[in-house]
């Protein structure tokens, strides 16, 4: 039997010389080496290998050291901004992008952001945009910790937290203690359903001497009004000071005034009133004013209400 060449095969070159492969008792012949070619008879050779479209094909990891490969336009590709260190277990990577709502990073005591100074957090700018900025407060109750002692109330004592042993809460009997001195617009006395007396402050000033409505009170939930006035008439050298008290019921209003004192004379007079409801301003109690002179007077009111 003649031996066959290994150069041609139903028009397919491998593009080395015609070589023996079968001898001519019929033998293959193994391990035949051709120096001048890129094949020998049991491993293939070549300076280029491609796809059958005609692409380069290359085996090869892209870039450097560590870097993670990645399909970059059908090519393998990498970048030193993208890594995995097989020492520590870490993937490295300056942004990161996930189109799902919830990224599981795993338990925090793993998690580590570079950047940032100790005691700094993360705020967003609400665009989604983070950024490192020092915790509010520091020293002394600051970074979260509640200052001064247990029930002790936290306020800003310049930009740190603190407590005070004159402003405590106890909450096995819900009780909030003040020893100081308590100062507000607007004070009620019980909650929800024990709701029972509103102490609120009301001002004004009159330069006439017609009827003048110095303030209002909303019937609603109302069953009787304490005022206490203290009118001002600076020009003349005049002061007033009078209780007016109250009781409403099913638009009746019945009051009294009380403790009347003045220097230097009457400063004004008083009336209440009540005055239906319309499509701006609900049902109300109304302290009326007549004042004795043109000059200005100052009022300082506080008003009392009484829960129905």
């Amino acid at each position: 039997m003649a031996a066959e060449k290994f150069n041609a095969l139903k028009g397919f070159s491998v593009g080395i010389p015609a070589i023996d492969v079968i001898d001519s008792n019929g033998n293959i012949v193994t391990n035949v080496v051709v120096p001048s070619g890129n094949v020998t008879a049991n491993k293939v050779y070549a300076n280029h290998y491609y796809y059958a479209n005609g692409t380069p094909f290359s085996s090869d990891p892209a870039g450097t050291n560590t870097e993670v490969q990645f399909n970059n336009n059908g090519v393998l590709g990498a970048s030193a901004n993208f890594t995995f260190n097989t020492t520590t277990q870490t993937v490295s990577v300056s942004n990161f992008s996930a189109s799902g709502n919830l990224v599981n990073l795993g338990n925090v005591d793993n998690l580590q952001i570079d950047g940032g100074l100790n005691g700094y957090v993360l705020q967003t700018d609400g665009a989604g945009n983070l950024s490192w900025t020092a915790q509010t407060g520091n020293g002394g109750g600051g970074n979260g910790v509640p200052g001064g002692s247990n029930t002790q109330i936290q306020f800003n004592d310049s930009g740190s937290f603190a407590g005070s042993p004159y402003m405590t809460f106890n909450k096995s009997d819900n009780k909030v203690n003040f020893a100081g001195e308590v100062t507000a617009n607007v004070f009620t006395m019980g909650s929800g359903s024990f709701e029972f007396r509103t102490s609120e402050i009301c001002i004004a000033n009159t330069t006439s001497t017609s009827n003048i409505e110095l303030c209002q009170t909303p019937v609603e939930d109302l069953a009787a009004l304490d005022y206490v006035i203290i009118a001002t008439d600076e020009f003349s050298g005049k002061r007033q000071y009078l209780n007016i008290n109250a009781v409403y019921y099913n638009t009746d209003v019945v009051y009294n005034e009380t403790s009347a004192l003045y220097i230097g004379g009457l400063v004004t007079d008083y009336d209440l009133t009540y005055v239906p409801g319309d499509v701006f301003l609900p049902a109300r109690i109304v302290l009326w004013v007549t004042p004795a002179t043109t000059n200005q007077i100052t009022y300082k009111i506080m008003v009392q209400r009484y829960r129905d």
